[in-house]
């Protein structure tokens, strides 16, 4: 009996030490771009707002849907929003609700 148990405990430990691989999301990202290796319990929105960034930014940036399951490994990229993109400006978003109600 102690032997089936030093023997499942050995294997155990060999899985540990043995790399996980990349994961297939956000492959592609250079070493010096923003990113973070997913750990167990993450959520998307909770990494998107921990690095000051909308949720719907890192899901576009990562090819992920608000539906897709990330897992601990995946690396995302946490590229930040670029300064000349443009926004909608607030009233133009206040007259179209005024026009829709």
């Amino acid at each position: 009996m102690a032997s089936k148990v030093a023997a499942s405990s050995n294997r155990r430990r060999d899985r540990a030490l043995t790399p996980e691989p990349e994961s297939t999301q956000a492959e592609n990202v250079e070493p010096d771009e923003p990113s973070y290796r997913v750990e167990l319990g993450d959520t998307v929105s909770e990494i998107a707002i921990r690095h000051g960034l909308p949720t719907a930014h890192v899901l576009a940036q990562n090819g992920l849907s608000w539906k897709t399951p990330i897992f601990p490994g995946q690396l995302l990229r946490l590229e930040p929003i670029p300064d000349d993109l443009e926004w909608p400006a607030a009233e133009t978003a206040d007259k179209r609700n005024r026009r829709a109600g």
